[in-house]
C-alpha cells in the first residue's frame, strides 16, 4: 500500500479538512501530488546501480529455475518442491531490490518506481501461477503426454523476466523521458484520428432525420460537433507541444545537474546570457556544499516540472 501511494498508483490531491463557514470558502485543492526527492539524473549512484544488479539477478535467477522446475516438477512432484523454494528464493532477490529502489536514499522518481512496481510484479505474478498450476495438479502427468501447461505458464514467466531484464528503464532519466514519451504518443494517435474523421466533412443535413442510432456507425460529425471536435484537437495539439517543451527542459537542466555532480568547471545558464563558473577546487568542502546544494535544487526542479506534466499528460485524450 505504501508503494502504491509513492509511485502515483492512485490519483493523489490535497484539501483542507478544517470546517469553513459561509464568509470562509473552502481552500481550492491541490493539482499535483507532492513532487519526489530525486538523486540522480542519467549518471546512476553506486546504491541504484546495486539495486538494478540484485534486481537482474533476481529475475534471470527465476528465468533458470522455472525450467528446471516444470520439468522435474511434472514427473516428481516433491522434488518439484523443493525448486519452488529456489524459486522463492529469486522473487526475494527481486522484492528486495524493489524496495531498495523505493527508498529514499536510492532518490527514484515516481516514474521510476512505477515501471519497476509493474516489472516485479508481472514476474511475481507468473511464477505464483506457475507454482499454482502444478499444487492445483493442472500441469501434473507424465512426459510426453501432450499436456503442456506447465510449458505454457514457463514461457509466461521467462517473458517477464525478459522483459524486466530487457526493457526496465534505469534510472529517472529513462524512467521519466519514457512516461512523457508514452503521453506524446497518445496524443499523437488520438490527434490523427481526430484529423481523418474532420478531413471527411459534416454529415449532410439529411442524415440528422435518421435518429441517433443511426449516427452510431457513422465516422463522421454533425455540422454542429465540427467545431466541438476541432477545439478537442487543439487541445490535444497544445497538450502534446507542452509535453515535448516539458522533455526539453527537463534533458537541459538535467544535463546540468549530471556536470555537477561529475565536478564539471563550469556551466553554462539556460538561455546563454551568461555562464556561472562552479568553483574550480570541488574537493574543498565548503565549495562542494555550494555544488550539492545547486545540484539538488535543479533535480527539485525537474521532480515539480514533471508532476506539473503528469496533469497534463496522464489522461490526456479522454
Amino acid at each position: 500500500l505504501a508503494n502504491d501511494a509513492a509511485d502515483g498508483g492512485t490519483d493523489v490531491t490535497t484539501s483542507s479538512t478544517a470546517p469553513t463557514t459561509d464568509a470562509t470558502p473552502p481552500p481550492k485543492p491541490t493539482l499535483t501530488p507532492p513532487a519526489l526527492p530525486l538523486s540522480h539524473w542519467r549518471t546512476l549512484p553506486l546504491q541504484v546501480t546495486s539495486a538494478y544488479k540484485i534486481l537482474n539477478d533476481g529475475a534471470e535467477y527465476i528465468h533458470a529455475t522455472s525450467t528446471k522446475y516444470t520439468l522435474v516438477g511434472k514427473i516428481d512432484i516433491k522434488e518439484g518442491g523443493n525448486l519452488a523454494v529456489e524459486l522463492r528464493k529469486g522473487a526475494e532477490l527481486i522484492g528486495t531490490a524493489t524496495l531498495l529502489l523505493f527508498s529514499p536514499s536510492c532518490g527514484s522518481s515516481r516514474s521510476l518506481r512505477h515501471y519497476v512496481k509493474q516489472s516485479s510484479r508481472s514476474v511475481l505474478a507468473s511464477v505464483i501461477s506457475l507454482v499454482k498450476s502444478f499444487e492445483d495438479g493442472v500441469s501434473q502427468g507424465k512426459a510426453n503426454d501432450g499436456n503442456n501447461i506447465g510449458a505454457q505458464k514457463t514461457g509466461v514467466v521467462w517473458s517477464a523476466c525478459d522483459k524486466l531484464t530487457g526493457s526496465l528503464p534505469k534510472g529517472n532519466r529513462a524512467a521519466m523521458r519514457r512516461e512523457l514519451m508514452v503521453w506524446v504518443r497518445d496524443c499523437n494517435e488520438s490527434i490523427e484520428e481526430f484529423e481523418e474523421v474532420l478531413s471527411l466533412g459534416p454529415l449532410d443535413d439529411d442524415d440528422d432525420d435518421d435518429g441517433d442510432d443511426a449516427m452510431m456507425d457513422e465516422d463522421q460529425y454533425r455540422g454542429k460537433e465540427m467545431k466541438v471536435a476541432k477545439a478537442s484537437m487543439n487541445v490535444m495539439k497544445c497538450s502534446k507541444n507542452l509535453l515535448g517543451l516539458v522533455l526539453k527542459a527537463c534533458e537541459c537542466v538535467g544535463e546540468h545537474a549530471d556536470k555537477l555532480s561529475q565536478g564539471g568547471n563550469e556551466v553554462a545558464e539556460a538561455g546563454g546570457e551568461e555562464s556561472t563558473t562552479i568553483l574550480e577546487h570541488p574537493d574543498d568542502s565548503a565549495e562542494k556544499q555550494q555544488m550539492d546544494d545547486k545540484r539538488r535544487e535543479m533535480l527539485r526542479w525537474i521532480s515539480n516540472l514533471h508532476e506539473m506534466a503528469r496533469t497534463v499528460g496522464e489522461g490526456v485524450t479522454n
